[in-house]
């Protein structure tokens, strides 16, 4: 099976995945909500959509996991304000999918990316 990841404002290939880069920038008002849209479209809504988060000079940090089963579920890493972070998924198998940020702080200054895979990701293996 393949298995296919991209990720936002990166840029490289490996074995299992596909990753590529963005060019948005977005810049947010404190206290105001953001909304960043994944570019990847699913074929079907199947499998688990991940968003990360990196601080510069920091490693890669899990946010949160997406399954697409039904009923669709989000489990959020060790640590992460389940208030604070929002998955907004497409309307449809083709539609993007946004991750919306509450109440933007200084602290929320990173890189956001996302993945897609079409298995589902035991989030307990990555938190």
């Amino acid at each position: 099976m393949i298995h296919k990841v991209a990720l936002l404002f990166f840029l490289c290939i490996t074995l299992h995945s596909f990753l590529w880069q963005t060019s948005t920038g977005i810049s947010v008002k404190r206290g105001k909500n953001v909304t960043l849209t994944c570019p990847l479209t699913p074929d079907k809504n199947i499998g688990t959509m991940t968003w990360y988060k990196q601080k510069p000079g920091q490693g890669v940090q899990l946010l949160l996991v997406y399954n697409f089963s039904v009923p669709p579920s989000v489990r959020y890493a060790n640590g992460m304000n389940t208030h604070r972070y929002v998955v907004l998924p497409g309307k449809s198998a083709r539609a993007h999918h946004r991750l919306r940020i509450i109440s933007a702080a200084e602290y929320d200054a990173a890189t956001y990316y996302c993945g897609f895979s079409e298995r589902n990701i035991d989030i307990k293996k990555h938190a």
